[in-house]
């Protein structure tokens, strides 16, 4: 009698390609995966799987929609919160991040997640000081420029 051989269902194949992919690094593939399972089942824990992939991409926009769109489950899972505040970290969005930070429940883990966000704001905050001073230099300089050049070809200013 010949052996019956079952194969996973199309969801469970494309959530261990997605997972096996992620492990790989080939976040491309994996958000094809998981976005694939994700419109065939609009889950909180193919949301997780699909914002994990977009966030290795670097479309950190895109991750924060998705997670919108399950907002109480991300804010009710404590990875998922966690995950939700460094989305909006790695978007910029400081105000949304302290205002998510103020409405959570009080614990050791809010307390290292403001003092993150307070390391980031001083160092963004270094970073644009810096970046003005540089553009201002560049601004100066290229004024001098124009002078010198108005200068040696005589025209007037």
């Amino acid at each position: 009698m010949a052996d019956i051989i079952n194969f996973p269902d199309e969801n469970k194949r494309l959530l261990e390609n997605g997972n096996k992919r992620l492990e790989e690094q080939d976040f491309l593939a994996a958000k094809k995966d998981f976005t694939r399972l994700y419109q065939q089942n609009s889950t909180f824990f193919y949301a997780k799987k699909l914002v994990a992939a977009l966030w290795h991409l670097g479309e950190y926009s895109n991750a924060l929609q998705l997670a919108d769109d399950h907002f109480t489950a991300f804010m009710n899972d404590a990875e998922g919160f966690i995950e939700y505040f460094h989305l909006l970290l790695l978007d910029t969005q400081f105000l949304a991040a302290h205002k998510l930070l103020h409405y959570s429940k009080k614990t050791e883990k809010t307390a290292e997640l403001r003092n993150e966000l307070a390391q980031l704001e001083d160092t963004q905050s270094l970073l644009s000081n810096d970046i003005k001073m540089a553009k201002k230099k560049q601004l100066a300089q290229l004024d001098k420029q124009k002078n010198l050049f108005l200068l040696k070809s005589g025209k007037p200013w």
